[in-house]
């Protein structure tokens, strides 16, 4: 048996090598080759893979309890984690539902807001809120709330309907004109439909794999004033902002306005184990709570409360404690700052440890010209993988300036090689 590769076409694709081992911000093939991790691995890697704080509560954890069904039990790593997690989170954020996965972070999320108005007796408050070029995840209900794309034109039967605005980041770095016109689709789809909406879904600061579109904190509190003031849920889904991507632990963080629910997955464990959290304020768990126990939330998966899982969340956050990761990231985006001008490319923009650009056009998934760029830094011993031509580096904070100079160089060289893709 073969395997079948996710996000890959495999008849245009050649074997994909096999990576051996994995080191701070490289990963060593196989065939004796070692890559810079240019994008984290996915951007689920934070502090370095293999990281000695992380790998050894893991053994710890191991030779006491791997795993529990967590719906009767709870253990010392799920409650340490919650414990660690209350330090750093806003108070306005009392319950943490643990699951697997930034997907399903984002489908507890959404059954969240539609089972509380459902329970406070407005069943008709389901619809939810989603921006164009919006990515959360490829289960049914995440995509559902994702833009209609490539990504989803085979199962878009399957999904449900949402209302639909405008990017605050549409063009790129986004514009004044962009934050307008979403501002203005959003009151008037608020207006249009107050009664029946649920909750407005938005990737904070962000919007990653729709292609790393960048917008700012004051258009953020714009949309999550707005949407509170009609009475409205407001979702982050933090999975990729997490963690320190865009220069703070959280991208919420940035703004003035508070969610009423945060997903948060990728860096949750430092890149170790599949992990999820749902954060939600005590109004929305009350909405829940009763004697009468059709009310409970009906989700779960098998893995919920893994206890190896927990013990990563845990000793991640307590790296986060005691290596001074804010300025590891600090340098990164200064870093970023310093090499990303001299290319000559389109749209250049920044946020926190995540730089991006286009090339050879307006961004398109489906360009080849991202799996050329993508060879030709495997030759030169860095690992990126562009959204089509959209090019991004989100490396683990463990990487130096001279990783960083020679991936903005490598990329430089490929410029150079290929004229017409210049700006």
């Amino acid at each position: 048996m073969k395997l079948w590769q996710p996000f890959t076409q495999h008849a245009v694709t050649p074997p994909p090598p096999v990576v051996a081992r994995a080191e701070g911000a490289y990963l060593y093939l196989a065939d004796g080759r070692q890559l810079f991790d240019g994008i984290s691995s996915w951007w689920v890697t934070t502090h370095g893979h293999s990281h000695p704080v992380i790998r050894a509560a893991i053994v710890a954890q191991s030779e006491k309890l791997s795993q529990t069904i967590f719906a009767n039990f709870t253990h010392d790593a799920a409650n340490e984690f919650a414990d660690a997690l209350s330090r750093i989170i806003d108070p306005k954020f009392a319950r943490v539902f643990l699951s697997d996965s930034g997907s399903t972070a984002v489908e507890v999320a959404i059954n969240m807001v539609v089972g509380t108005w459902f329970h406070r007796g407005q069943p008709q408050r389901h619809k939810i809120i989603a921006f164009e070029n919006a990515y959360h995840g490829d289960t049914v209900g995440a995509a559902s709330v994702g833009a209609r794309s490539v990504f989803t034109r085979h199962g878009e039967p399957l999904l449900f309907e949402v209302l639909r605005v405008p990017s605050p980041a549409f063009a790129g770095a986004g514009s004044a004109e962009d934050a307008a016109r979403c501002l203005e689709v959003l009151a008037q789809t608020l207006r249009t439909h107050e009664n029946e909406i649920a909750a407005v879904m938005i990737e904070p600061l962000v919007q990653g794999a729709g292609g790393m579109k960048m917008y700012a904190p004051e258009i953020l509190d714009e949309i999550t004033r707005t949407a509170h003031a009609h009475d409205i849920f407001v979702v982050f889904d933090e999975v990729m902002t997490g963690f320190g991507r865009t220069g703070t632990m959280f991208a919420y963080q940035q703004c003035r306005e508070l969610p009423d629910i945060i997903a948060l997955a990728k860096g949750i464990t430092g890149g170790f184990l599949p992990m999820a959290a749902t954060l939600a304020t005590q109004e929305i768990f009350d909405a829940f709570y009763s004697t009468d126990r059709a009310r409970q939330l009906f989700y779960s998966t098998s893995y919920t409360g893994n206890a190896l899982a927990c013990a990563a969340a845990a000793a991640n956050l307590r790296v986060w404690r005691e290596e001074n990761t804010l300025e590891k990231i600090a340098a990164i985006n200064s870093w970023h700052q310093k090499f990303l001008p001299a290319l000559n490319v389109q749209n250049p923009r920044i946020r926190g440890t995540i730089a991006a650009f286009e090339i050879g056009g307006d961004a398109n998934y489906l360009a080849g010209i991202g799996a050329e760029l993508h060879q030709f830094c495997m030759t030169r011993g860095i690992f990126i993988r562009p959204l089509g031509n959209t090019v991004y580096l989100l490396p683990p904070y463990c990487a130096t300036e001279d990783d960083l100079k020679h991936c903005y160089e490598t990329m430089a060289e490929f410029l150079s090689q290929n004229t017409l893709l210049a700006a």
